[in-house]
């Protein structure tokens, strides 16, 4: 998700008039002013509502060089660390032609840091604001300023409590970032400006960490003013690809085609916990079993009035064969030609004749028939005989594929090195159970088969009934669920079966 100017761009319609609330910001001192002067303040609203005048004296320094770093910008903003910080249009208007009386309180914040609350009673309006030496900070930059900070080549992060964190899904992020720069065509020049500038990964705890952090309820947003990835995802990749594709154009409009925006982030990095490859056959299973219309989504009134759960992974499953079929430089140039002013991309609808043919759309789709992550499975003899207990059934069926029955819920991989790490993911399906530093969860039922890598609390393979034809249950065998899964899904599993065998 991106949130812009106080407008997030999720597939959910929101109102044009955006109050802008840091919610739960802050907690505040009792009844004492900071010693900001009531002129520098006032001087302070004036600037805001005149807009390019004289804005930089009012802005943070180091904010200001953190949001120009990697040298992203858009068309008329020419200061970027105010992107969704910043006053209503209609109320700097109102303030400006006196229309609109206001009142400005400010409260001390801990280490120098104060707030600014703006009201506007007449129209019950309020803005919070985060000040250092009587200038404007990102507030993002305030709670995070005594995390623990840990660099990678390409990366910093920024974590409160190291156990959030692990050295196994840093190494994941490397990878994904090598792929999708590589994906991206990125220069030499832009890797190395990563490499010196660094990606700033902030890891929260839960989504309320990350409303602190941001001022808006998500599980993990790329937030324009600082170019953060701010997330409770240890691999939030989706987040990530809308950072580099905003570094590959450099500066663009600040809105686009949702369809094309969120479509990348899915064909390239997934959703929120859910890698790409399984959300993307997900987008490709609805639209050939008949159950979405991909071109319902291609108008902008069309993509945020259809739930995201739909939205996502058609836009995904599209834009990954649009990549395919039009290639890097023309999909880009899509993309340009689809962004605008929020009132012109609000209006937009992508035209069939700037697409490639629907019999090539659906070749696509009909690549994934028989072709999935997992498909079902039911003969225990196929293959050769890996693993087999009480639990678990292993067999390799050739060099891509294994056939595995599942009693229930199975774990593998126990690393006691990793036995102070926590998952969340572990904690959201197992409760109370003592995590010993598992890294994979098999859970089969007669519905739905689910694989999840627990290092990266990411879903990665799984099969869904309800949206494979003709399939009513997962094949049920001698008492155990059975499928069939590419072995790139478990690429360590040999090896954690002889150490299983072990146990």
């Amino acid at each position: 998700m991106i949130i812009r100017n106080g407008h997030q761009t999720a597939g959910i319609a929101v109102s044009a008039v955006v109050i802008v609330v840091f919610a739960a910001a802050c907690a505040f001192g009792a009844g004492q002013l900071q010693n900001e002067s009531s002129t520098s303040v006032q001087d302070l609203v004036k600037a805001l509502c005149a807009g390019k005048q004289n804005l930089t004296n009012y802005i943070d320094p180091d904010d200001l060089k953190l949001s120009g770093r990697l040298g992203i910008s858009y068309d008329g903003m020419p200061f970027k660390s105010l992107i969704a910080h910043d006053l209503d249009s209609a109320v700097k208007a109102g303030i400006n032609d006196g229309r609109l009386k206001y009142e400005t309180t400010t409260t001390p914040l801990q280490s120098g840091y104060s707030s600014l609350t703006l009201t506007c009673p007449a129209i019950n309006y309020e803005a919070k604001f985060i000040l250092r030496n009587g200038k404007l900070v990102i507030p993002s930059s305030y709670y995070i300023r005594d995390w623990k900070r840990i660099d990678s080549d390409h990366f910093e992060f920024i974590v409160e409590d190291t156990l959030a964190l692990n050295p196994y899904s840093m190494q994941r992020l490397e990878e994904f970032f090598a792929h999708a720069a590589q994906t991206l065509e990125l220069s030499p020049k832009q890797l190395e400006t990563i490499r010196e500038q660094k990606i700033q990964y902030v890891l929260c705890k839960d989504p309320e960490e990350v409303s602190l952090l941001t001022g808006y309820e998500s599980r993990g947003i790329y937030e324009l003013a600082s170019d953060r990835i701010i997330t409770c995802y240890k691999c939030h990749y989706h987040e990530l690809v809308h950072l580099l594709v905003n570094f590959k154009l450099g500066t663009s409009p600040l809105y686009t085609h949702p369809f094309l925006q969120e479509g990348i982030a899915v064909a390239l990095g997934g959703r929120g916990g859910k890698e790409p490859e399984v959300i993307v056959e997900l987008g490709a299973s609805l639209a050939g079993s008949g159950l979405a219309d991909v071109q319902d989504l291609f108008s902008y009134d069309g993509f945020v009035e259809t739930h995201p759960s739909i939205s996502y992974p058609l836009s995904g499953a599209y834009c990954g064969f649009l990549l395919n079929e039009l290639g890097l430089a023309q999909f880009l140039a899509l993309y340009r030609n689809s962004s605008g002013s929020e009132s012109e991309v609000s209006k937009m609808t992508l035209e069939a004749g700037a697409l490639p043919d629907d019999t090539a759309w659906k070749e696509f789709i009909g690549s994934f028939s028989g072709n999935h992550l997992i498909e079902p499975g039911g003969d225990e003899t196929k293959g050769h005989d890996l693993f087999s207990d009480s639990a678990l059934v292993v067999s390799e069926i050739d060099k891509s594929h294994y056939s595995i029955g599942v009693r229930d819920t199975v774990l593998l991989g126990a690393d006691a090195s990793l036995a102070r790490y926590e998952s969340q993911k572990f904690f959201e399906l197992f409760g109370a159970r003592k995590y010993k530093g598992e890294k994979y969860a098999l859970i089969a039922g007669p519905q739905e088969i689910q694989v999840y890598n627990l290092y990266t609390d990411n879903l990665i393979a799984n099969l869904v009934c309800s949206f494979r034809t003709g399939l009513e249950s997962v094949p049920y065998e001698d008492q155990y669920y059975r499928f069939e899964i590419r072995k790139s899904v478990l690429p360590d599993l040999s090896d954690l079966l002889r150490r299983r065998s072990k146990l």
